[in-house]
């Protein structure tokens, strides 16, 4: 087994291949650049360096050149492991150095063994070429050519970073939102309150320009608004969109109740199709705009309309976030509906919409306190239809439904 000095910057590199060579049987020692590297190779004697070629304070090249010119180092057998090994003047000075193995990053786990193995078996190194005076030129211009390469990596990936941060920074914005709706859902009783909350809570913490709410008047054909908030509050007329026009004629929130799917429009200024005040949004710096139905058992109630000045604003990420919020709106709608049609039947009749038994009870209940508090009298009428199952009988019950409907409306019309 052998001797073998790792030599790299990057600690996760250096930790892999100390790990492969020390499951061979081999003593590995490691340094982070060329100088500390010298300094193992001296003390140590190792029988193989593995390097890197761009490293701190010393790089690979100049490494190996000082290796070389030690007599006690001089033959010691070097692999360069690197990623940045691919142009002809590379080559040109691994082979001046005498460099027996060129491995590419990222490297095969059987490759390093194998080269290693030939490495250590004494198999001819690279021929070397003669020195040309010129190595020390063409090490610096290499050298700075990779740095200046591997600068413009650093900063395209510290650019992907910051994109990638300020997307996760808007994206926390949604989530802020949903979890506000949610928090909502749970405490409120009442459609106007709901959406109110909902717009502002888009617009303080989603950070959308305008938000707003509009609810489908089915037999009018149009969505009106019903909520709003964000910037110029005259642009609430933008919410009276008429929906009963021809398809083809449809705008962004038609498009969307049509469908009951979003639509958007990320560009405004290259918007082709049809987006009601299109130039006054554009006017007032406005560039995105989507439309989220609201959907009830499959029918489109209305709209939740976000609007942000980003072009490009609304991609996969964020619109997968707004569809949960459309969707948890519209489940607050149909809860809200459903607890205001159970609080109804409690204390009306579902045909005629008069009080029921509970509900006559309680006020007469309540007028008898009353009566009894300031000592005045107080008069029940009974009233009943004779005669009413025969209608029924005869008649069918959709007869005597109509009529007790109809009996219901003029009493209503004498005590109003």
């Amino acid at each position: 087994m052998a001797k073998v000095l790792v030599v790299d910057d990057n600690a996760i590199n250096r930790k892999l291949i100390i790990t492969l060579l020390q499951y061979e049987g081999h003593t590995t020692f490691e340094a982070t650049d060329g100088m500390q590297g010298l300094t193992l190779a001296r003390a140590e004697r190792p029988h193989l360096i593995i390097s890197d070629i761009l490293m701190p304070t010393m790089d690979g090249y100049e490494f190996v050149r000082q290796l070389r010119a030690d007599s006690q180092l001089a033959s010691t057998a070097v692999i360069f492991h690197t990623a940045h090994y691919h142009d002809r003047e590379a080559q040109k000075l691994a082979q001046s150095c005498q460099v027996e193995h060129v491995l590419a990053k990222p490297c095969d786990t059987a490759e390093l063994l194998r080269v290693v193995a030939l490495a250590l078996s004494g198999a001819p190194a690279a021929p070397s070429l003669e020195a040309t005076g010129e190595f020390d030129r063409d090490h610096r211009r290499l050298i700075t050519n990779k740095l200046l390469q591997k600068v413009e990596e650093l900063q395209q990936e510290i650019e992907e970073r910051r994109q990638a941060e300020a997307k996760v920074h808007q994206l926390n914005r949604v989530y802020a939102v949903l979890s506000g709706i949610n928090s909502l859902i749970v405490r409120v009783a009442s459609r106007d309150e709901l959406c109110t909350e909902a717009c502002r809570l888009a617009v303080e913490h989603g950070r959308f320009r305008v938000a707003w709410i509009g609810m489908l008047d089915s037999v009018a054909a149009v969505v009106t608004p019903f909520a709003w908030a964000g910037e110029s509050q005259d642009l609430r007329l933008l919410a009276s969109v008429p929906i009963g026009g021809p398809p083809e004629e449809d705008g962004l929130i038609a498009r969307a109740i049509r469908s009951r799917q979003p639509v958007v429009c990320n560009d405004l200024k290259d918007e082709t199709q049809h987006v009601l005040h299109r130039q006054r949004l554009l006017e007032r710096g406005y560039r995105s705009i989507v439309s989220l139905p609201l959907v009830i058992a499959d029918k489109a109630i209305g709209c939740l309309t976000l609007v942000a000045e980003e072009p490009g604003f609304f991609d996969d990420a964020e619109m997968r976030l707004l569809v949960e919020l459309a969707g948890d709106i519209s489940f607050a709608f149909d809860h809200i509906q459903k607890a205001e049609q159970l609080d109804y039947l409690a204390y009306y009749d579902s045909l005629t919409g008069l009080a029921n038994r509970t509900l006559f009870q309680e006020r007469l209940a309540q007028y008898l306190t009353a009566a009894g508090r300031h000592d005045s009298g107080l008069a029940v009428v009974i009233t009943d239809l004779e005669r009413f199952e025969q209608i029924n009988d005869t008649l069918g019950r959709h007869v005597g439904d109509t009529l007790l409907r109809q009996v219901a409306e003029r009493f209503a019309r004498c005590v109003a």
